[in-house]
């Protein structure tokens, strides 16, 4: 079983980050010469960002993936990001950065905590997202 250690909190800046990285990668570590390498780099920064944007965790701004989606997207993501200059050829040219960002997020998909930190306390009259139908429009009579 695997010790769950990573606040999702950081999980999420830490994706921004990895975001950004991958898609500058090919110009900070000069391997813009070699396409396949680039376009992997950059695709996996688009996605990572994009998949942060709509995931529901504390960075999430839409909220719409599950984080559970979110973390097996990491750990199959990161192997296959991992295994790319291999699978694509460029080995020769260039791995390392792939290589290593992939093993990385196999490791954060791995060991960040699925559930949220935060307690939400909710309001009077909200209606709980397990309350039964037949339970709703019982308060709603009592209530209103």
């Amino acid at each position: 079983m695997l010790v769950r250690i990573f606040p999702r909190i950081l999980h999420a800046v830490l994706d921004y980050g990895a975001a950004l990285l991958l898609i500058a990668a090919p110009f900070l570590f000069h391997f813009s010469e070699e396409r396949p390498a680039t376009m992997l780099s950059m695709l996996f920064g688009v996605m990572i960002l994009g998949m942060s944007l709509l995931t529901n965790y504390e960075g999430g701004v839409r909220k719409t993936i599950p984080m559970d989606i979110h973390l097996y997207a990491d750990i199959f993501g990161g192997a296959y990001l991992a295994l790319s200059p291999w699978l694509y050829l460029f080995s020769e040219t260039t791995y390392a950065f792939h290589l290593l960002m992939g093993i990385g997020l196999c490791i954060s998909g791995l060991i960040t905590v699925r559930e949220s930190q935060r307690i939400v306390m909710p309001k009077p009259g909200d209606q709980h997202i397990y309350t039964s139908k037949k339970q709703r429009k019982r308060n709603v009579s009592i209530n209103g």
